[in-house]
Parts: C-alpha cells; sequence; structure tokens
C-alpha cells in the first residue's frame, strides 16, 4: 500500500471516530480557550492541521476571524478543504527548516504535532516567524511514557513541562503560561490505550456503534474533572508570545 493510499484509509477510516474521541474534542476545548482574549476578525495559523477539526472548532468560536492551515499531507489538506472552504490552506513540511510564513498572525495553534516531528524547533521558529508582536503561541504536545500505540501512531518523543519550555524559549518564545491537564481521568484513560493498543482499532468509523459512543460519552463528562497543574497529567498545554 502506498503512502496516499494509507492516508487516505486513516482519513477516512477514522474520521467520524477522530472527531468524537473525547481526548481530541477537550484538547481543542483548552485551544480554543487560550484564543478567547484575541480580536473577532484576528488571523489563526494551525501548524499541523490535518483534516481541519481543530480550525473549524476555532471558526466556530470565531466566525469573523481568517484561518490559515499548514499541512504536509495533501490528502488531509483536501478534507480539510471540504470541512472549511473558507480557510487559506497551504501544503508545507513543517520539519523543513525552509518553510516560509504566508501571513501574519495574532495566534499561532499547533496541536498534536510536534511530538511527530524529527526538527520541532523548525516549526517553532516557523511559528515565531508567523507572529505579530504581542501575538500567542499556543501548543499542545503529550506527556508520559512512549507506547507501542505511541509510535505506531508516529510519535517521535513524549515532552515534560520543562522541556516543552525549553523547545519554545529556544525558538525565541517568552512562557506566558503551562500545565499538564488529564489526572486523573485522562491519564487513566491513556495508560489503558498504552496497555491495549489494539483496542483503539474497534473505534474505527465503521466499527463505531452505540457501545463505543457510550464509552466515549462517559469519558467526555469525565475529562471535564480533570486538573490542570504543573505536576500530573498526561497532557501538555503551554502558551508562548514572542520574546
Amino acid at each position: 500500500m502506498s503512502d496516499a493510499d494509507e492516508n487516505e484509509r486513516l482519513w477516512s477510516g477514522f474520521s467520524v471516530a477522530n472527531e468524537l474521541n473525547p481526548a481530541q474534542r477537550h484538547r481543542w476545548r483548552l485551544v480554543v480557550s487560550e484564543l478567547t482574549t484575541l480580536p473577532p476578525a484576528a488571523t489563526v495559523v494551525d501548524l499541523g492541521c490535518g483534516s481541519g477539526l481543530l480550525l473549524s472548532r476555532i471558526a466556530a468560536a470565531r466566525p469573523a476571524g481568517r484561518l490559515l492551515g499548514v499541512d504536509a499531507d495533501p490528502t488531509a489538506l483536501r478534507y480539510a478543504a471540504e470541512r472549511l472552504p473558507s480557510a487559506q490552506l497551504v501544503r508545507a513540511d513543517l520539519d523543513a527548516e525552509t518553510a516560509e510564513p504566508l501571513a501574519e498572525a495574532d495566534a499561532v495553534v499547533c496541536s498534536e504535532v510536534i511530538e511527530h516531528l524529527e526538527r520541532p524547533l523548525h516549526a517553532v521558529r516557523l511559528a515565531r516567524r508567523l507572529l505579530r508582536p504581542g501575538g500567542r503561541f499556543v501548543v499542545t504536545v503529550p506527556a508520559g511514557p512512549v507506547t507501542a500505540f505511541d509510535r505506531a501512531i508516529g510519535h517521535r518523543k513524549h515532552f515534560t513541562l520543562p522541556a516543552i519550555e525549553e523547545l519554545l524559549v529556544s525558538g525565541g518564545f517568552r512562557i506566558v503560561r503551562s500545565y499538564y491537564w488529564g489526572f486523573p481521568f485522562h491519564t487513566l484513560f491513556r495508560i489503558g490505550v498504552g496497555a491495549l493498543p489494539s483496542a483503539a482499532g474497534g473505534f474505527s468509523d465503521d466499527r463505531l456503534g452505540g457501545w463505543q459512543r457510550a464509552v466515549f460519552r462517559l469519558l467526555d463528562a469525565l475529562f471535564y474533572l480533570n486538573a490542570k497543574s504543573r505536576r500530573a497529567g498526561r497532557q501538555i498545554v503551554a502558551v508562548a508570545e514572542p520574546a
């Protein structure tokens, strides 16, 4: 199977499941909450936008804003264009130092992307070049050990708060705030997925039945009880501004 065929299979076979996944939904909620103080017509860039699910949440919260998505995968960008015809979408490799900014942004988001990159500092520096003075960079990355499931979906490394803060500072940013999120329920969910990686296949779109949706609804409710802290959680959120 070619890379293009595999990408098509993944984006089409897990599209609904990805949209309903409570871990994704709460990550998107946390990112959108960090953009609430932006002007209504602010320009927001999503580095590693995939099929545009996060961009669609940002569009719903900020209908007057300008949205730009960047991704290396043409299949993902095709799905994003169908979902958000008004957004500007650009194909670019975030691992490439030569990637150039195409807009002056009020905010850049990069959610669950940096852990996939061989040279994540290139993406951080691109965000720095994109941002206007006083702009905001919102990053989410996984914390905790890299499991077999994580490696299977392309994770190269996971982060600690000091490690992600060091990366952002190295790229020209000042940390505004950063925290772990997800203890206890998201943490238990991540441990379970790591212990039973094959279970993820039971949540593909063609197998997404009533009990799977019920599990998602239960987890979604429980995840509102998760804590933000400097000590515990399998999810990291960092907000930075140009230094």
